[in-house]
């Protein structure tokens, strides 16, 4: 109910009368208030009001509405605002009316549940402008206003939690001049005659997130600055909106006399000391591993973000594209291998501050010992392991942790690798060739010389474990040989060669020739001749010689034989030239 009195210059009640504000939706909005009264230059009244929904009810959607009375308190005209919540009214020098409050209504240039609005009318309650004034992840908690005499205006604006205050000097029109942040938590705000800001509030808080009991009061001066604090970047914007109005009821009725009470008042002091101790403000840096696995999980850390007023993570790479809002942390599993981009953005006091990370996901690493299997040779061996990326550590199962091993029989080992991020393994069965061939691989003769007359050597090898054996490219179980030389032979078993040389000389045959020591040429028909005997030859000459080197018989005939004539016994030497046809 709006009631009103008019006194004179003593305070006398002149006269007096009320009336009830009602609307059709009585039974929604089942209050109504009058919120403020203002008077213009002639000593018309504005007043200002809304039809209120139940404090009980969860959903705060008021319908504001204004009214005009003349000087003697007759009403001239009255209207709702549509959509709009107007819980303040101001007037400047000039009978401009400004009504100031919130909207929940949606908007394509902000994301924000509710912003604040101003609406300025004229003295005949019809528009002049309307805006709303918006910050991105700035919900709207508090504003506030005071009109200068030079008809720029100061807004003051508040969010919840730290750092919540925007103040914003405006032209005529509401355009923004320039603003600035402040800090203090969650604090009552109220923009004084000159333009200065004044804050309190009862708590304060610390960098580690920590809120507790503490009572500030703060002012800035005409321009916005405290001196010796800080104040802040901020990203307020307006922007013109619509407006509607709608019709109202207006019941006069009867009030009562006003009753009188005595009024006291008691001066006391509040002791304040200088104070400037603020945190710093949220930032989006934060630490996540640069490197990681396939299959490997990980979560931010060193953030510094509890104060910031709107949070998002986005994580984009390899089949993702993932928004995550309002959490002070991300975490994540990785089942793709690739090149990611993570990315925090905060928003404080409207501003968005991005921070972003690139995050290089390394696929599977393998890893594989060599030599495995069966090693042709003998102990000792040296092994080694590759990776399918440069490797940095090494966990052999005897505890060693060279890039190499050293082992000096058959069995089964293991390793541990890492690249510095990946970790992988690998088994190797080893076995020696000489373990499991001890002795009878490959058993050649003798290093021999042969008789050229014998050509071709056959040279046959010999195995325990193979009948197929390879010499100069060829494979066989024997191999004639020709020519003298060193001859590699080979055997492979189990996917190994086996080596062994064999050395081949080849000489002029041997002559053989049979030269009896006694004849007896008496005509017998036995040994009557003397003549040598054997293959392979072909005599040249033969000549026979007495005791005292008397040549007694001489032939170049190829059949030569002595038969004794004329010669008594006795001993003869002879003398023969052969040419051997071998």
């Amino acid at each position: 109910m709006l009631q009103y009195y008019s006194f004179d210059e003593w305070g006398n009640v002149l006269g007096k009368r009320g009336y009830v504000p009602k609307t059709t939706q009585y039974s929604t909005y089942n209050v109504s208030e009058i919120v403020n009264v203002e008077l213009l230059s002639d000593g018309t009244q504005i007043v200002a009001g809304c039809f209120c929904k139940d404090y009980t009810d969860t959903i705060n959607e008021n319908i504001s509405y204004v009214m005009k009375l003349d000087a003697a308190g007759n009403l001239q005209k009255y209207q709702t605002i549509e959509t709009h919540d107007l819980d303040q009214l101001y007037v400047d020098s000039n009978d401009g009316i400004y009504l100031l409050g919130k909207t929940a209504a949606a908007f394509d240039f902000t994301d924000n549940k509710e912003n604040a609005v101003l609406l300025k009318l004229n003295a005949s309650l019809e528009t002049e402008w309307a805006r709303a004034y918006y910050a991105e992840s700035f919900e709207y908690k508090r504003t506030t206003l005071n009109l200068l005499p030079d008809g720029n205006l100061v807004l003051a604006y508040s969010t919840e939690g730290a750092f919540p205050v925007i103040l914003a000097k405006l032209n005529a029109s509401g355009e923004i001049l320039w603003e600035k942040g402040y800090p203090l938590y969650e604090p009552e705000i109220d923009v004084l005659s000159d333009g200065s800001l004044l804050m309190g509030t009862f708590f304060h808080f610390d960098e580690s997130g920590n809120i507790y009991p503490k009572f500030i009061i703060s002012k800035t001066d005409p321009d916005g600055n405290i001196a010796n604090c800080e104040t802040f970047p901020t990203c307020l914007e307006t922007t013109h909106i619509p407006v509607s109005f709608g019709e109202m009821e207006v019941e006069e009725m009867a009030i009562g006399d006003l009753d009188s009470m005595e009024l006291i008042r008691e001066p006391f002091s509040i002791p304040f000391s200088p104070f400037c101790d603020i945190p710093p403000p949220p930032s989006p840096d934060f630490a996540f591993p640069d490197t990681l696995c396939v299959g490997d999980c990980a979560a931010t850390t060193d953030t510094y973000n509890y104060y910031a007023h709107g949070i998002e993570w986005e994580l984009t790479g390899p089949g993702t594209d993932s928004l995550l809002t309002d959490s002070l942390n991300f975490a994540g599993c990785f089942s793709e291998a690739g090149t990611y981009q993570l990315r925090q953005t905060i928003w404080f006091l409207g501003c968005d501050y991005t921070y972003e990370k690139t995050i290089t996901v390394l696929g599977d690493l393998t890893a594989e010992i060599s030599p495995a299997g069966l090693l042709c040779g003998s102990p000792p061996a040296e092994l080694s392991v590759s990776g399918s990326r440069p490797l940095r550590s090494y966990w052999w199962d005897d505890s060693t942790t060279a890039a190499t091993h050293v082992v000096w029989s058959g069995g089964t080992y293991a390793v541990r690798v890492s690249d510095g991020y990946c970790e992988a393994g690998d088994t190797a069965d080893i076995e020696f060739w000489s373990e499991k061939y001890p002795s009878g691989v490959l058993d050649l003769p003798s290093d021999t010389t042969v008789c050229e007359a014998n050509l071709p050597y056959v040279l046959e090898p010999k195995s325990a474990y193979a009948s197929v054996f390879e010499l100069g490219g060829v494979s066989g179980g024997s191999f004639e040989l020709w020519r003298p030389g060193s001859y590699v032979v080979s055997v492979e078993l189990s996917g190994c060669r086996y080596e062994s040389a064999f050395h081949f000389s080849t000489e002029a045959c041997p002559l053989r020739l049979y030269v009896p020591n006694i004849f007896s040429p008496n005509g017998d028909g036995i040994n009557d001749t003397f003549f040598a005997q054997g293959p392979d030859y072909r005599i040249l000459q033969l000549t026979v010689y007495d005791r005292w080197g008397g040549v007694v018989y001489e032939s170049r005939s190829p059949t030569p034989a002595w038969d004794g004539s004329g010669a008594s016994a006795g001993v003869y030497t002879y003398k023969i030239s052969v040419e051997n046809t071998l």
